[in-house]
């Protein structure tokens, strides 16, 4: 007596006869909606406005040019020590929509790749790479919301050996504008 074994449980085996044998109508309209239902929810997710949409890049765009006005802003009044700033937003260039945002002013902004460290004495600083004029390098990290009009990011300043410090910048939209409210220090060296 030789033992039947069922293999209807068994899932289809893709390429093989058995991958269609004994679907139906109902088993292949099933088949059909699961599709269906991941496309719908994949596109009601993107209707929300989370970080990283093209509805909120707009948003995460004006934060950071507020946050490096900001920084600018503080660094020039502190006496700078340089009057030339490289932007970083991590780990890459702004782009250059955003770095037309920043018209010169006292303290004159170029991407971060438009600069290299230099040595100066006996330790290394950024300077610009084409003139070798001494810069700081602003960077920013991923912006974190905290509601539709709030949101705050890491940023960092670098301009060469003992002279660089970490900051968490917080931000709101106050009249339309994103403005820094507070800012909180996380390290210095």
């Amino acid at each position: 007596m030789s033992a039947s074994i069922d293999h209807a449980w068994l899932p289809p085996v893709a390429g093989s006869r058995r991958d269609l044998k004994g679907l139906t109508s109902m088993h292949f309209r099933a088949a059909m909606a699961i599709p269906s239902v991941i496309i719908v929810v994949s596109f009601c997710g993107a209707c929300r406005q989370a970080p990283g949409t093209a509805r909120s890049m707009e948003q995460e765009s004006n934060i950071r040019e507020a946050v490096f006005r900001y920084q600018m802003n503080e660094w020039s009044k502190n006496g700078p020590v340089s009057s030339l700033v490289c932007l970083d937003v991590m780990g890459t260039d702004p782009s250059d929509e955003f770095m037309k945002r920043l018209i010169p002013g006292a303290i004159r902004a170029i991407k971060a790749s438009q600069c290299d460290r230099i040595q100066v004495h006996e330790y290394n600083r950024p300077a610009e790479k084409q003139t070798h004029q001494p810069a700081t390098i602003l960077s920013e990290g991923e912006v974190h919301w905290e509601s539709d009009e709030r949101a705050h990011l890491e940023g960092s300043y670098d301009c060469g050996m003992s002279c660089s410090g970490g900051f968490k910048f917080q931000v709101s939209k106050i009249h339309g504008k994103w403005t820094v409210v507070e800012t909180t220090s996380l390290w210095v060296t």
